[in-house]
């Protein structure tokens, strides 16, 4: 009986294979979507978030630092930070140093157009509400070790 169905699960591997060939053909292919400039990041950003009562955002910082915590923060729906906890604990921000949203724009709108302009920057942007996903920023290409990355962990709007 083994024998039997041995063959028979062998004799129909080639039609199994070809199903999951044409399942995974039959996919949309990955969008090709053109990805966003900060400037309409932000303005979908603008209008994307006054519908909603606030937000949840989870990131991190990475630089040179000891110590790079896990940040989440709560804001409310005129963008004002409620409460900022942190991985380790006490290395949590003050409110007024926590990253939001609208910082984070300002942080893209500052290397890219300030007074000293960053060597380089790369921004990530959500296609669909506008919110900054990632910036790297490289203040000096020829110092060495002071880039910084802001990275989004989670976000989502409040309920």
């Amino acid at each position: 009986m083994r024998t039997v169905s041995f063959a028979i699960l062998v004799s129909l591997a080639p039609i199994l294979f070809m199903s999951l060939s044409a399942c995974q053909s039959s996919r949309k292919p990955p969008s090709t979507a053109a990805p966003l400039t900060a400037s309409e990041a932000q303005k979908k950003w603008q209008a994307s978030s006054t519908k909603h009562n606030g937000y949840e955002m989870t990131y991190k910082v990475e630089c040179r630092c000891e110590v790079i915590p896990v940040v989440s923060v709560k804001v409310d729906r005129e963008g004002r930070v409620q409460t900022v906890s942190a991985i380790p604990a006490d290395a949590a921000p003050s409110k007024s140093e926590a990253m939001t949203i609208e910082r984070l724009f300002k942080i893209v709108e500052r290397n890219k157009k300030g007074r000293e302009p960053a060597s380089e920057l790369r921004a990530k942007f959500d296609r669909f509400t506008g919110a900054p996903e990632s910036i790297f920023i490289d203040p000096d290409a020829a110092a060495t070790d002071d880039e910084e990355r802001i990275v989004v962990l989670k976000f989502q709007f409040a309920r």
